[in-house]
């Protein structure tokens, strides 16, 4: 792709190279000449059919001609400029071949420039795009998320930070997230007021391994513990084969 040429006015066309377009119908016609407007301003060559595209190859060279003649009569008169500015300031001129080295590494600086912009852009689209991927394919929880970010903050009661972490069957320790931040006031770790509870329980599950299914004999322990902290006199009992398992060792 030819470079595009900044400023220039417009595209002339010789009679000795007219031929192929003067065969051309008023449709071939309006699309050579939106094709050939099109290259002059951008250099991206157009896309015709067999016809209205050999006219254009046969103009190309004239329009590449009178574009590179275009560039250089615009480079020379800046350079004329920066050489009568110069020497006001009494300061020795560059030579013009030099003016254009400098100005040609300047343009490809702007070139690379442009490009790396170009791929950021690519690269920020994407990110957005995965970004949105994965929240339209993650679990589907009742959350009002919007509710807790436009109103006042009211912290929650443990029963409502266990219900939440059992709906999304989230790692996280309902006891421990609510412990830190009620110990906290209910700040971040940068002093900053929360905002969303529930966003900050999302935010620690990325930070929490995931839970450790309990075997048989541990759960039947976890559940021993439970019942020596049971109050003597509460009729609750084990069951005889848990008992037995207890207090024979177990498998």
């Amino acid at each position: 792709m030819r470079e595009k040429q900044s400023g220039r006015p417009g595209v002339m066309l010789y009679f000795d190279t007219f031929s192929p377009v003067l065969a051309l119908d008023d449709v071939q016609l309006a699309s050579l000449v939106r094709g050939i407007v099109t290259y002059a301003q951008t250099g991206k060559l157009p896309e015709l059919e067999a016809a209205a595209n050999m006219a254009f190859l046969m103009l190309r060279a004239g329009i590449d001609r009178d574009g590179e003649r275009y560039e250089d009569k615009r480079i020379h008169a800046r350079y004329m400029t920066y050489k009568r500015e110069a020497e006001k300031r009494d300061e020795a001129p560059m030579s013009e071949d030099e003016y254009r080295r400098q100005l040609e590494a300047t343009d490809s600086n702007s070139r690379v420039l442009d490009s790396n912009c170009q791929l950021l852009e690519g690269t920020e689209q994407y990110l957005n795009s995965s970004i949105n991927s994965s929240i339209n394919s993650s679990p589907k929880v009742n959350l009002d998320l919007e509710g807790d970010l436009n109103s006042s903050f009211v912290p929650p009661t443990l029963a409502e930070v266990t219900a939440f972490c059992q709906e999304r069957k989230s790692p996280v320790d309902p006891r421990r997230f609510f412990d830190y931040f009620t110990e906290n006031e209910w700040r971040d770790r940068d002093g900053r007021t929360v905002r969303s509870w529930r966003q900050k329980l999302i935010a620690w599950e990325a930070y929490e391994p995931a839970k450790k299914q309990p075997s048989g004999r541990e759960a039947l322990e976890e559940l021993w513990e439970e019942f020596k902290t049971v109050d003597a006199g509460s009729a609750y009992q084990l069951p005889e084969w848990v008992m037995s398992e207890l207090t024979d060792g177990g498998p």
